[in-house]
């Protein structure tokens, strides 16, 4: 974003279907937005020199936390939120939190091979 690649909705919009079930909610700059921008700041603080040589936090999360953004919890991120968009935002992405968490524990990494585990018994018990 910062390169000029694309704007945070150009790149929220792409990464939407991406890998990540909280992505078909939200991209990833609204994501930071409802889960605290602070914490990216530190994180990228703290991280980025041991993924790359830049040990600097990119300027607009910088910008955003230098002036008191925190995303939806005071309805200042990357979108600017009305207290009332901020507040729904909070709770449909709670909603959707629980919602998707439910179905996505209805397929665990060892999924397949549960199936074939159950598919390979029906086998053995349908020979008797």
């Amino acid at each position: 974003m910062e390169n000029g690649y694309g704007t945070v909705e150009d790149i929220d919009r792409a990464c939407r279907n991406n890998t990540g079930y909280f992505m078909t909610l939200a991209g990833v700059f609204r994501w930071m937005d409802l889960t605290g921008v602070p914490a990216y700041h530190t994180v990228m603080k703290d991280l980025n020199p041991t993924l790359n040589n830049s040990t600097d936090v990119p300027k607009l999360i910088d910008d955003i936390v230098k002036e008191g953004g925190k995303g939806v919890l005071n309805a200042k991120g990357f979108y600017e939120y009305t207290e009332e968009e901020a507040r729904l935002w909070e709770e449909t992405f709670t909603e959707f939190t629980y919602e998707i968490r439910k179905l996505a524990l209805k397929y665990p990494a060892d999924v397949v091979k549960k199936k074939l585990k159950a598919k390979e018994e029906k086998k053995k018990r349908d020979k008797r």
